[in-house]
């Protein structure tokens, strides 16, 4: 898998995309259970992370990967901060609990 970009983009797209589908399609917790209010804001550093850590091997070995390490990892941020707003659009569009403190975290 190290020799062929297409597959890494391949996995990396696959990842992001059950991150956004579990993002968008996980309910909220009751605001009144407070551990689990806490514990659901925690996954977001975490799923980020994850996705950071996707795009950022789906993006080497392309194109975007001559600036090297540096600049693909701001891509990366960059992408991740997309996604998240984005997810957040869809929540709000869903009707649910869109929160930009979620994007933040």
């Amino acid at each position: 898998m190290n020799g062929n970009p297409g597959v890494r983009r391949w996995v990396a797209a696959v990842v992001v995309g059950v991150c956004v589908v579990v993002a968008v399609a996980a309910p909220d917790p009751d605001r009144y259970q407070r551990s689990l209010v806490g514990l659901h804001d925690f996954l977001h550093v975490p799923g980020f992370a994850v996705v950071v850590a996707s795009l950022f091997f789906g993006l080497s070995r392309t194109p975007f990967a001559l600036g090297g390490r540096r600049k693909r990892l701001i891509l990366a941020f960059t992408g991740a901060l997309t996604i998240g707003v984005a997810v957040e659009l869809i929540q709000a569009m869903w009707g649910g609990d869109a929160d930009p403190w979620d994007v933040v975290r």
